[in-house]
């Protein structure tokens, strides 16, 4: 079976909420609802791996709650 290799550029939501500590859904949810940045990459949803960690810092210091704010 063919595997894609891992990207350095972006990531999958089941790989988001591991780093969340949340489960898949909720994790799909999120991206749903706008929560952290993502984009669709033919059928897929990933997450932009340096705008991701950039929201992430921004929880953790206490700053915007949203993607695009």
């Amino acid at each position: 079976m063919f595997k894609t290799p891992k990207s350095n550029l972006h990531m999958s939501v089941p790989e988001v909420a591991e780093i969340l500590g949340i489960g898949v859904s909720r994790a799909y949810q999120y991206a749903k609802d706008g929560l952290f940045p993502v984009f669709k990459l033919g059928k897929r949803i990933r997450v932009p791996k340096k705008q991701f960690y950039e929201w992430y810092e921004k929880q953790i210091t206490g700053g915007e709650t949203s993607a695009t704010g």
